[in-house]
């Protein structure tokens, strides 16, 4: 099939004739019939102004651009062209907060730029007071602090998790130095946790791989807090806001035993 074919086809199912869907572009029944029998070449603003005419879905909508010959539409994850599809800062600040689990907000920088309660209260940390906005929000930082490590079962999953994503988000020579100067005070900030997490840190850097980039991540996480016990999460990253770099960090209880750890710390909170 031709991508002219493909238009026929779109059109034949939202239930337009040629005439009707002329009308809505603006240009002639004939105009219409040229393109889908293959005998006229449109412009890419005329051929999108059929496709916007018939609210054709992304992939059938690229599948016609690119057998015309053109650039496929909507280079982000929003509906084309329209404005708010990612959030704000504000708003998923807002929306985190709403959630029954814990959640954060972080930059490709890995910094935390807000957190809800229960990820706060897991944490044993008030975020605003603790740890001002930028590096000291690092994440690698963070779980390097004393009284969040100690909490944090499995921290060599987590980095190697961490790891992954820098080098595939960093191409470049495997080498940390290489990174620049950002993440060496990164490194100077963890060893004020002890020298032993940049030392693990560093081992684990020369034998993890870097990961496929997916606009979707998972991994693992556990603590256990004296007060509620075990905490299990199936953590899920996912995109934020692309044009900011931010992204989710929902931690999702993977069994009963967490949940009503949750619960505890949620009553203890209020």
């Amino acid at each position: 099939m031709t991508w002219g074919d493909d238009l026929r086809a779109v059109r034949q199912i939202v239930g337009l004739s040629r005439e009707a869907l002329a009308r809505l572009a603006g240009v002639s029944a004939a105009t219409v019939k040229s393109y889908e029998d293959g005998s006229r070449n449109p412009s890419r603003q005329m051929l999108v102004a059929l496709l916007d005419a018939m609210r054709v879905e992304r992939h059938a909508r690229n599948t016609i651009l690119i057998g015309a010959g053109f650039a496929p539409d909507g280079e982000f994850l929003g509906p084309v062209r329209l404005p708010g599809y990612m959030y704000t800062p504000m708003e998923a600040e807002m929306h985190i907060a709403e959630l029954p689990w814990p959640a954060f907000v972080f930059n490709e920088l890995f910094e935390v730029v807000c957190a809800n309660e229960l990820t706060q209260r897991i944490w044993g940390v008030d975020l605003e007071r603790d740890f001002p906005p930028g590096i000291a929000r690092n994440l690698l930082f963070l779980g390097s602090t004393p009284r969040i490590a100690e909490l944090f079962k499995g921290w060599d999953n987590v980095a190697r998790t961490a790891i992954a994503v820098i080098k595939s988000n960093h191409p470049g020579p495997d080498d940390l130095q290489s990174l620049g100067p950002y993440f060496a005070d990164v490194m100077q900030l963890m060893s004020q946790g002890g020298p032993g997490y940049v030392a693990r840190f560093l081992e684990l850097w020369d034998d993890t791989l870097p990961n496929d980039p997916k606009v979707r991540l998972t991994f693992p996480a556990v603590f256990k807090l004296p007060e509620v016990g075990k905490l299990s999460f199936h953590c899920l990253v996912t995109t934020c806001s692309e044009s900011e770099g931010l992204s989710f960090n929902d931690w999702i209880p993977i069994d009963a035993e967490t949940w009503r750890g949750l619960e505890i710390l949620r009553t203890r909170g209020s």
